[in-house]
Protein backbone atom coordinates (compact mmCIF):
# COMPACT_ATOMS: atom_id res chain seq x y z
CA UNK A 1 0.00 0.00 0.00
CA UNK A 2 1.87 3.52 -1.15
CA UNK A 3 2.18 6.43 1.38
CA UNK A 4 -0.89 8.23 -0.87
CA UNK A 5 -3.35 5.43 -0.02
CA UNK A 6 -2.37 5.21 3.38
CA UNK A 7 -2.96 8.30 4.24
CA UNK A 8 -6.45 8.52 2.60
CA UNK A 9 -7.73 5.85 4.51
CA UNK A 10 -6.71 7.54 7.54
CA UNK A 11 -8.98 10.69 6.65
CA UNK A 12 -11.32 8.41 5.90
CA UNK A 13 -11.32 7.01 9.45
CA UNK A 14 -11.16 10.58 11.09
CA UNK A 15 -14.38 11.92 9.19
CA UNK A 16 -15.96 8.76 10.37
CA UNK A 17 -15.20 8.85 13.95
CA UNK A 18 -15.59 11.91 16.12
CA UNK A 19 -12.71 11.66 18.05
CA UNK A 20 -10.37 10.87 15.38
CA UNK A 21 -11.56 13.66 13.53
CA UNK A 22 -10.74 16.00 16.55
CA UNK A 23 -7.68 14.47 17.46
CA UNK A 24 -6.74 15.18 13.28
CA UNK A 25 -7.75 18.81 13.86
CA UNK A 26 -6.18 19.40 17.46
CA UNK A 27 -2.86 18.39 15.47
CA UNK A 28 -3.14 20.19 12.48
CA UNK A 29 -3.50 23.53 14.54
CA UNK A 30 -0.87 23.31 16.24
CA UNK A 31 1.84 22.08 14.14
CA UNK A 32 4.64 24.86 13.03
CA UNK A 33 3.91 24.50 9.28
CA UNK A 34 0.63 25.86 9.62
CA UNK A 35 1.30 28.09 13.41
CA UNK A 36 4.10 30.24 11.33
CA UNK A 37 2.39 29.76 7.64
CA UNK A 38 2.19 33.48 6.55
CA UNK A 39 -1.15 33.33 4.52
CA UNK A 40 -2.92 30.89 7.81
CA UNK A 41 -2.07 33.71 9.88
CA UNK A 42 -3.25 36.47 7.98
CA UNK A 43 -6.59 34.53 7.48
CA UNK A 44 -6.38 33.70 11.92
CA UNK A 45 -5.71 37.00 12.80
CA UNK A 46 -8.75 38.55 10.75
CA UNK A 47 -11.20 35.61 12.07
CA UNK A 48 -10.23 36.96 15.11
CA UNK A 49 -10.86 40.68 14.55
CA UNK A 50 -14.09 39.14 12.75
CA UNK A 51 -15.26 37.80 16.03
CA UNK A 52 -14.68 40.82 18.45
CA UNK A 53 -15.78 43.38 15.65
CA UNK A 54 -19.61 43.54 18.05
CA UNK A 55 -20.00 45.73 19.83
CA UNK A 56 -19.03 43.68 23.70
CA UNK A 57 -22.41 42.23 24.85
CA UNK A 58 -23.66 42.80 28.34
CA UNK A 59 -22.86 39.78 29.89
CA UNK A 60 -20.13 36.81 28.81
CA UNK A 61 -21.69 34.04 26.68
CA UNK A 62 -19.88 31.21 29.72
CA UNK A 63 -19.68 32.68 33.20
CA UNK A 64 -18.56 29.79 35.76
CA UNK A 65 -19.31 30.58 39.29
CA UNK A 66 -17.10 28.93 41.98
CA UNK A 67 -19.63 27.24 44.38
CA UNK A 68 -17.28 26.39 46.33
CA UNK A 69 -13.34 25.43 46.01
CA UNK A 70 -12.66 22.46 48.35
CA UNK A 71 -12.38 19.63 46.21
CA UNK A 72 -12.22 15.38 47.61
CA UNK A 73 -9.05 14.40 45.24
CA UNK A 74 -5.67 15.21 44.63
CA UNK A 75 -5.28 15.11 41.34
CA UNK A 76 -1.92 15.10 39.23
CA UNK A 77 -2.96 17.91 36.86
CA UNK A 78 -4.45 19.99 38.95
CA UNK A 79 -3.16 23.37 41.08
CA UNK A 80 -5.27 22.55 44.13
CA UNK A 81 -2.75 21.27 46.10
CA UNK A 82 -0.70 24.72 45.84
CA UNK A 83 -3.93 26.74 45.89
CA UNK A 84 -2.95 29.48 48.68
CA UNK A 85 -6.98 30.56 49.15
CA UNK A 86 -8.44 28.96 51.88
CA UNK A 87 -10.94 26.39 51.52
CA UNK A 88 -15.05 27.80 51.57
CA UNK A 89 -18.39 28.32 50.20
CA UNK A 90 -20.49 30.98 48.25
CA UNK A 91 -22.69 32.75 50.35
CA UNK A 92 -26.47 31.97 49.35
CA UNK A 93 -27.10 35.90 49.69
CA UNK A 94 -24.70 36.60 47.12
CA UNK A 95 -25.33 33.95 44.86
CA UNK A 96 -28.80 34.81 44.39
CA UNK A 97 -27.44 38.20 43.91
CA UNK A 98 -25.25 37.21 41.12
CA UNK A 99 -27.88 35.07 39.60
CA UNK A 100 -30.48 37.40 39.70
CA UNK A 101 -28.18 40.13 38.17
CA UNK A 102 -27.64 38.24 35.07
CA UNK A 103 -31.02 37.36 34.47
CA UNK A 104 -31.94 41.23 34.36
CA UNK A 105 -29.43 41.66 31.61
CA UNK A 106 -29.90 41.61 28.06
CA UNK A 107 -29.26 38.14 26.06
CA UNK A 108 -29.11 36.59 29.07
CA UNK A 109 -30.84 33.13 27.90
CA UNK A 110 -27.83 32.81 25.55
CA UNK A 111 -25.78 32.82 28.46
CA UNK A 112 -23.94 29.31 29.90
CA UNK A 113 -23.83 29.58 33.92
CA UNK A 114 -20.96 26.44 35.61
CA UNK A 115 -20.90 26.01 38.54
CA UNK A 116 -17.08 25.08 38.39
CA UNK A 117 -13.62 26.19 38.89
CA UNK A 118 -11.25 24.93 41.24
CA UNK A 119 -13.24 22.19 43.80
CA UNK A 120 -15.72 19.99 43.49
CA UNK A 121 -19.78 20.70 43.28
CA UNK A 122 -21.07 17.99 44.97
CA UNK A 123 -19.05 19.02 48.26
CA UNK A 124 -21.36 22.32 48.31
CA UNK A 125 -24.55 21.20 50.70
CA UNK A 126 -26.21 23.92 48.25
CA UNK A 127 -25.45 22.63 45.16
CA UNK A 128 -29.01 21.17 44.32
CA UNK A 129 -30.91 24.55 45.49
CA UNK A 130 -28.28 26.67 43.85
CA UNK A 131 -29.25 24.44 40.23
CA UNK A 132 -33.29 25.24 41.17
CA UNK A 133 -32.58 29.31 41.81
CA UNK A 134 -30.42 29.46 38.44
CA UNK A 135 -33.36 27.19 36.35
CA UNK A 136 -35.96 29.01 37.98
CA UNK A 137 -34.74 32.29 36.81
CA UNK A 138 -34.84 30.88 33.23
CA UNK A 139 -30.80 30.42 32.69
CA UNK A 140 -28.71 27.26 31.69
CA UNK A 141 -26.70 26.23 33.83
CA UNK A 142 -24.14 22.99 33.91
CA UNK A 143 -21.42 21.19 35.89
CA UNK A 144 -18.49 19.04 35.76
CA UNK A 145 -17.55 16.88 38.71
CA UNK A 146 -15.72 13.75 39.87
CA UNK A 147 -18.45 11.48 40.51
CA UNK A 148 -16.91 10.14 43.60
CA UNK A 149 -19.89 11.74 46.07
CA UNK A 150 -22.60 10.64 43.69
CA UNK A 151 -25.06 8.54 44.80
CA UNK A 152 -28.83 7.61 43.75
CA UNK A 153 -30.79 10.38 46.00
CA UNK A 154 -28.68 13.10 44.71
CA UNK A 155 -28.55 11.64 41.06
CA UNK A 156 -32.39 11.90 41.10
CA UNK A 157 -32.47 14.86 42.09
CA UNK A 158 -29.72 16.40 39.45
CA UNK A 159 -32.15 14.85 37.31
CA UNK A 160 -35.26 15.98 38.03
CA UNK A 161 -33.55 19.30 38.74
CA UNK A 162 -33.91 20.59 35.54
CA UNK A 163 -29.69 20.70 35.05
CA UNK A 164 -28.94 21.21 31.11
CA UNK A 165 -25.57 19.42 31.25
CA UNK A 166 -23.29 17.25 33.67
CA UNK A 167 -19.96 16.44 32.95
CA UNK A 168 -18.45 13.47 34.70
CA UNK A 169 -14.44 13.65 34.74
CA UNK A 170 -13.09 9.97 34.53
CA UNK A 171 -9.38 10.42 33.32
CA UNK A 172 -9.04 6.42 32.39
CA UNK A 173 -9.87 3.19 31.54
CA UNK A 174 -7.83 1.24 34.01
CA UNK A 175 -8.44 1.83 37.72
CA UNK A 176 -4.80 1.94 38.46
CA UNK A 177 -4.15 4.32 36.25
CA UNK A 178 -7.27 6.34 36.78
CA UNK A 179 -6.15 6.09 41.27
CA UNK A 180 -2.71 7.15 39.90
CA UNK A 181 -3.96 10.44 38.35
CA UNK A 182 -6.83 10.74 40.30
CA UNK A 183 -5.40 10.33 43.69
CA UNK A 184 -7.85 9.57 46.36
CA UNK A 185 -10.81 8.50 44.75
CA UNK A 186 -11.85 4.71 44.33
CA UNK A 187 -12.45 3.75 40.47
CA UNK A 188 -15.06 1.25 41.07
CA UNK A 189 -17.13 3.35 43.09
CA UNK A 190 -17.33 6.55 40.85
CA UNK A 191 -17.60 4.22 37.72
CA UNK A 192 -20.47 2.41 39.15
CA UNK A 193 -21.77 6.37 40.21
CA UNK A 194 -21.77 7.10 36.79
CA UNK A 195 -23.30 3.92 35.28
CA UNK A 196 -26.31 4.03 38.19
CA UNK A 197 -26.58 7.72 37.18
CA UNK A 198 -27.12 6.79 33.30
CA UNK A 199 -29.38 4.12 34.03
CA UNK A 200 -31.86 6.12 36.65
CA UNK A 201 -31.97 8.84 33.84
CA UNK A 202 -32.67 6.09 30.80
CA UNK A 203 -35.64 4.75 33.66
CA UNK A 204 -37.22 8.22 34.06
CA UNK A 205 -37.49 8.60 30.56
CA UNK A 206 -35.51 12.03 30.52
CA UNK A 207 -33.29 13.60 27.16
CA UNK A 208 -32.02 16.27 29.99
CA UNK A 209 -29.17 16.20 31.63
CA UNK A 210 -27.27 16.23 28.92
CA UNK A 211 -24.34 13.89 29.64
CA UNK A 212 -20.37 14.31 28.91
CA UNK A 213 -17.32 12.24 30.11
CA UNK A 214 -14.09 14.18 30.25
CA UNK A 215 -10.80 13.08 30.24
CA UNK A 216 -7.48 15.10 30.43
CA UNK A 217 -4.82 13.50 28.46
CA UNK A 218 -1.30 13.31 29.43
CA UNK A 219 1.48 10.74 29.48
CA UNK A 220 0.01 8.15 32.18
CA UNK A 221 -3.33 7.72 30.14
CA UNK A 222 -2.20 8.42 26.72
CA UNK A 223 -2.28 4.45 25.78
CA UNK A 224 -6.11 3.99 27.10
CA UNK A 225 -7.65 6.69 25.17
CA UNK A 226 -9.19 4.64 22.53
CA UNK A 227 -10.72 2.60 24.67
CA UNK A 228 -12.04 5.29 26.86
CA UNK A 229 -13.64 6.58 23.76
CA UNK A 230 -15.16 3.15 22.49
CA UNK A 231 -16.60 3.08 26.42
CA UNK A 232 -18.57 5.38 26.66
CA UNK A 233 -19.46 6.64 22.73
CA UNK A 234 -22.39 4.99 22.77
CA UNK A 235 -23.57 5.54 26.40
CA UNK A 236 -23.49 9.61 26.82
CA UNK A 237 -24.38 12.70 24.64
CA UNK A 238 -20.30 13.26 23.93
CA UNK A 239 -16.65 12.23 25.20
CA UNK A 240 -14.42 15.45 25.61
CA UNK A 241 -10.70 14.73 25.73
CA UNK A 242 -8.83 17.35 26.21
CA UNK A 243 -4.90 18.40 26.66
CA UNK A 244 -3.00 18.80 29.68
CA UNK A 245 -2.01 22.63 30.56
CA UNK A 246 0.39 23.47 33.08
CA UNK A 247 -1.24 25.98 34.88
CA UNK A 248 0.80 29.10 33.54
CA UNK A 249 3.85 27.18 34.61
CA UNK A 250 3.26 26.80 38.14
CA UNK A 251 2.75 22.93 38.26
CA UNK A 252 4.48 20.19 35.93
CA UNK A 253 2.85 17.76 33.62
CA UNK A 254 4.31 15.21 30.64
CA UNK A 255 7.84 16.53 32.34
CA UNK A 256 7.34 20.16 30.22
CA UNK A 257 7.12 23.45 32.21
CA UNK A 258 5.60 26.56 30.30
CA UNK A 259 8.20 28.68 30.63
CA UNK A 260 11.04 27.01 28.71
CA UNK A 261 8.44 25.95 25.18
CA UNK A 262 6.38 29.27 25.52
CA UNK A 263 9.01 31.35 23.69
CA UNK A 264 8.85 28.54 20.91
CA UNK A 265 4.90 28.61 20.24
CA UNK A 266 2.99 31.53 18.51
CA UNK A 267 0.55 32.77 20.63
CA UNK A 268 -2.88 34.20 19.91
CA UNK A 269 -5.36 36.74 21.66
CA UNK A 270 -6.91 34.37 24.58
CA UNK A 271 -10.65 34.18 23.31
CA UNK A 272 -11.62 33.42 26.85
CA UNK A 273 -11.36 36.85 27.98
CA UNK A 274 -13.86 38.59 25.10
CA UNK A 275 -16.45 35.00 25.61
CA UNK A 276 -15.77 33.91 29.82
CA UNK A 277 -16.01 35.18 33.39
CA UNK A 278 -14.59 33.32 36.59
CA UNK A 279 -16.33 34.29 39.87
CA UNK A 280 -14.53 32.75 43.23
CA UNK A 281 -16.77 32.18 46.04
CA UNK A 282 -16.14 35.43 47.90
CA UNK A 283 -17.54 37.55 44.73
CA UNK A 284 -14.51 38.60 43.10
CA UNK A 285 -13.87 37.92 39.90
CA UNK A 286 -10.90 36.90 37.58
CA UNK A 287 -10.65 36.39 33.86
CA UNK A 288 -9.86 32.69 33.67
CA UNK A 289 -9.44 29.50 35.48
CA UNK A 290 -5.68 29.82 35.24
CA UNK A 291 -5.88 32.42 38.10
CA UNK A 292 -6.82 29.88 40.60
CA UNK A 293 -5.45 31.94 43.43
CA UNK A 294 -6.73 35.31 42.63
CA UNK A 295 -3.85 37.60 41.09
CA UNK A 296 -6.14 39.77 38.95
CA UNK A 297 -9.09 40.68 40.26
CA UNK A 298 -11.08 42.78 38.19
CA UNK A 299 -14.01 43.58 40.78
CA UNK A 300 -16.12 42.29 43.48
CA UNK A 301 -19.83 41.33 43.17
CA UNK A 302 -20.64 42.04 46.69
CA UNK A 303 -20.13 45.77 45.53
CA UNK A 304 -19.81 45.79 41.73
CA UNK A 305 -22.21 44.58 39.04
CA UNK A 306 -21.42 41.94 36.49
CA UNK A 307 -21.80 44.65 33.70
CA UNK A 308 -19.27 47.12 34.68
CA UNK A 309 -16.93 44.39 35.48
CA UNK A 310 -17.09 43.30 32.22
CA UNK A 311 -17.05 46.37 30.43
CA UNK A 312 -14.39 48.04 32.69
CA UNK A 313 -11.07 49.29 32.19
CA UNK A 314 -9.48 46.73 33.88
CA UNK A 315 -10.37 43.86 31.17
CA UNK A 316 -10.80 46.19 28.55
CA UNK A 317 -6.37 46.62 29.15
CA UNK A 318 -6.00 43.26 29.67
CA UNK A 319 -7.71 42.81 25.75
CA UNK A 320 -5.59 45.50 23.92
CA UNK A 321 -2.85 43.69 25.59
CA UNK A 322 -3.23 40.41 24.00
CA UNK A 323 -4.30 42.48 20.93
CA UNK A 324 -0.72 44.08 21.00
CA UNK A 325 0.60 40.33 21.89
CA UNK A 326 2.12 41.99 25.21
CA UNK A 327 1.57 39.07 27.24
CA UNK A 328 4.39 39.12 29.39
CA UNK A 329 2.95 42.15 31.30
CA UNK A 330 0.42 39.79 32.49
CA UNK A 331 1.21 37.99 35.55
CA UNK A 332 -0.90 34.79 35.14
CA UNK A 333 -0.86 35.42 30.70
CA UNK A 334 2.48 35.36 30.26
CA UNK A 335 3.77 31.43 30.86
CA UNK A 336 0.55 30.56 29.75
CA UNK A 337 -0.15 27.70 27.16
CA UNK A 338 -4.01 27.00 27.76
CA UNK A 339 -5.22 28.47 24.01
CA UNK A 340 -8.92 27.78 23.03
CA UNK A 341 -9.39 28.22 19.29
CA UNK A 342 -10.68 31.25 17.29
CA UNK A 343 -12.50 28.71 14.76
Amino acid sequence: MDLKHVWYEKIKKCLRNRYYLRKLIKKIQVTPWLMNNRLYCNIYNNRIKYMIKEPLTQIPEFINIEATNACNAGCVMCTHSIMKRKAGFMDSRLFKKIIDEISYLKNSNKTSIGLNNIGEPLMDPYIIERVKYIKGRGLKVTFYTNASLLNKESSLVLINSGIDKIGFSLDAFMKRTYERIRRGLNFEITLNNILQFLTLRKKLSKNRPEVIITLIKMKENYNELRRHFIRWKSLVEDVVISDVHDWAGRIKVNGVNSPDIAPQIKRWPCRDLWENLIILYNGDVVPCCVDYDGEMILGNLSKDSLKKIWQGEKLQIMRQLHLNREFNKLPVCKNCLKHRSWW
